[in-house]
């Protein structure tokens, strides 16, 4: 039985997505931050830490390509580098993300951009963000601002647009050479609420924010996840 659903996966029909839904803007969000084309288009992949990043990865990010494609990705792990690859294995998935604009192969200064439709749309344009700021972004403890939202960007065009997107959201954020940022718990507390993001490791880390506790390092974290506190997420 196991064999025939593989085989049956496998010779799945690939779907191509409507670009304005927010499935496919929080997707794209994704790539922006952590995905590639395979620069013999032989598919696109998404890489995460293979602890803190494990159940974004099998649950969220696994869930969405099931939707937008219609097929199951494989999941490829590196205990050396601490590595998950997300993978769809389709030359016309990256087709249809070359054809949109993502540069194939390794990412160039300059060559990321946010597609201008999602800014007609701020439920989507929400989305999109939502994408980067899971795989890219983070949240620690500051001592005197007890929080800092951050997205590491070094993409300049891509920067300034996410800085522009976050304001049109009602975030003013500020910019440095290698990310957006903004600080302070009500701050960060309406981040999260626009937002929503939804990878475990940084919804764990603001759930301690809201208790009033110190917000655990990302060591701290997967520490934390090795011991099995967070199981159930």
């Amino acid at each position: 039985m196991l064999s025939f659903f593989i085989y049956s996966v496998k010779r799945q029909k690939i779907k191509i997505p409507n670009i304005n839904t927010t499935e496919f803007a929080e997707f794209y969000g994704i790539m922006l931050g952590d995905g590639c084309i395979y620069s013999n288009m032989s598919g696109i992949c998404v890489a995460g830490h293979s602890v803190l990043d494990y159940m974004y990865h099998k649950n969220r990010l696994g869930l969405l390509i099931r939707i937008l494609f219609g097929i199951e990705p494989k999941y490829y792990y590196s205990k050396d580098q601490k590595l998950i690859r997300t993978v769809v294995y389709s030359r016309e998935v990256a087709k249809f993300f070359k054809e949109l604009g993502f540069p194939v192969g390794l990412k160039k200064e300059s060559t990321l951009v946010i597609p201008s439709i999602f800014f007609s749309n701020k439920n989507i344009l929400k989305s999109c963000i939502r994408g980067l700021y899971d795989t890219d972004g983070t949240i620690y403890h500051h001592k005197g601002a007890k929080s800092i939202i951050e997205i590491s960007i070094t993409d300049l065009t891509l920067k300034e647009m996410t800085r522009k997107a976050l304001e049109l959201l009602g975030l003013n954020v500020k910019k440095t050479t290698k990310r957006v940022y903004l600080s302070g718990k009500e701050k960060t507390i309406n981040f999260f609420n626009e937002i929503l993001p939804a990878n475990p490791r940084h919804t764990i880390k603001f759930s301690y924010l809201l208790k009033g506790e110190k917000i655990p390092s990302s060591i701290e974290i997967e520490n934390y996840i090795k011991q099995g506190k967070f199981n159930s997420i």
